[in-house]
């Protein structure tokens, strides 16, 4: 019993955290990049900045409107999901940038 409590307070504890072993697991402007299928759009947040999901949201649509030529355009994240990471598993759960489907980078 003890055990386990011990790994859920350190589970709790390391994904309070998770920023400051970020810093150090991944650098401090560590990039999260995004593209479409055939890499007409891309975008990149860094780890170290604001992380405004948002403001990417907002420059793609603003592409799929200054482009409609281009049809059934859609985001992809180009990184993984590592889920041994457990210090970040509450922000792979709740953070918006890992709701897009995982492509290979071009």
């Amino acid at each position: 019993m003890i055990i386990w409590l011990s790994i859920f307070f350190i589970l709790i504890v390391t994904n309070l955290f998770s920023g400051y072993f970020n810093v150090f697991y991944l650098g401090l402007y560590h990039p999260f990049k995004f593209e479409t299928t055939n890499g007409e759009f891309s975008a990149t947040l860094h780890f170290g900045q604001s992380m405004k999901m948002e403001d990417i949201e907002n420059r793609f649509e603003s592409f799929k409107q200054d482009n409609p030529t281009i049809e059934n355009v859609k985001l992809y994240r180009n990184f993984k999901i590592n889920v041994l990471e457990f210090w970040n598993w509450y922000r792979f759960a709740t953070h918006p940038m890992y709701r897009y489907p995982y492509k290979k980078p071009t």
